[in-house]
């Protein structure tokens, strides 16, 4: 009896200190937090897949970012930051075709908010700008041009980016795939989080502790509490991440091409995870020494998102690890 409850005491020690692990990792690294702040009716709920709370962007449609949350950022008074959706819901001003012309080297890009383009323009988030800086700079014999198409969206964690793959981007035949894989999505799990961030994020709003909180530059507190419920609930970080590399190992169902996950210098623990990740299928590269963008102010927003300038940092980090590994297949002129 005794043992029993020794071993119930040591698990529930395990749980507190997991969930004060993240809260303090989430404090000193909030750079790291993709949430998504699209309003739902900009949103999509298709019912032909597997998870019940995933969502993409409304196909051919502007969306215009709150005037106060714009201001909550930094932007300067007038500022306008708005999305540009392609016919197939792709946060990108081309649409391409399916099909893949002769010569094109196709690129698709995976992930969060980071990759998404949170808080700036479309034109600047890294898949427009990595498209724009491989076509001006990068000439080669076997390929006439690059094409980058943009599955980010904001708020996913791992098992959504894979969903958004099946439906969106199996279909365009990439050459290769880009996924920006941040920290945080290796700790979240979307279809728990996101119908208890609601009920958290209400209830901020509610008591006006929400609007008080970004006047403070504090983002994101819906989001935290609502997983530190879902780290008890799973029993502590590991059993998240073991869940994680389940659902990362789907991918394999779809794609078998290359694959580059990155992303910026990380706790060893996290570093681990990635590896595992990494490690789970062949044609994978892992790059974790992205340009630290948090040195420079004028990289970040207030709420820990790149601006364009740090976008335009994160590409030219990400266009010379290309380039210099030959991971794109570029015979020179």
């Amino acid at each position: 009896m005794h043992s029993k409850i020794l071993a119930i005491t040591i698990i529930l020690q395990l749980i507190i200190i997991a969930i004060l692990g993240l809260r303090i990792y989430n404090q000193q690294h909030s750079d790291h937090i993709s949430v998504n702040v699209i309003p739902e009716s900009s949103l999509l709920f298709p019912k032909n897949g597997e998870f019940k709370y995933y969502y993409e962007p409304k196909p051919n449609s502007t969306q215009y970012l709150d005037p106060q949350w714009i201001k909550d950022l930094g932007y300067p008074a007038g500022t306008v930051v708005r999305y540009k959706i392609n016919s197939d819901g792709l946060n990108q001003i081309p649409n391409y075709t399916v099909q893949k012309p002769k010569g094109i080297y196709r690129i698709i890009t995976l992930g969060d908010s980071f990759t998404y383009g949170q808080n700036v323009n479309t034109e600047n988030n890294y898949p427009s700008q990595l498209e724009k800086k491989l076509n001006e700079d990068l000439k080669c014999k076997n390929i006439s041009s690059f094409q980058v198409l943009n599955l980010g969206m904001e708020g996913f964690d791992i098992s959504y980016p894979i969903e958004r793959y099946k439906l969106k981007g199996e279909k365009y035949n990439p050459d290769l795939i880009l996924w920006l894989m941040l920290s945080a999505d290796l700790t979240r799990v979307d279809e728990m989080l996101i119908p208890k961030s609601k009920k958290y994020d209400q209830q901020l709003q509610d008591s006006g502790e929400a609007s008080k909180a970004a006047q403070q530059g504090i983002f994101y507190q819906g989001w935290e509490h609502a997983q530190e419920d879902i780290i008890t609930q799973l029993g502590g970080l590991n059993n998240i991440f073991q869940l994680q590399k389940k659902y990362f190992s789907q991918l394999n169902n779809y794609y078998n091409g290359p694959l580059l996950i990155f992303n910026f210098p990380t706790q060893p623990d996290f570093e681990s995870v990635l590896n595992d990740l990494k490690n789970s299928r062949k044609n994978t590269y892992l790059y974790l020494n992205l340009t630290d963008i948090y040195s420079n102010h004028q990289y970040y927003l207030k709420d820990g998102h790149p601006s364009a300038q740090g976008y335009t940092a994160i590409v030219n980090d990400l266009y010379n690890y290309l380039t210099e590994n030959n991971i794109i297949p570029c015979q020179k002129p």
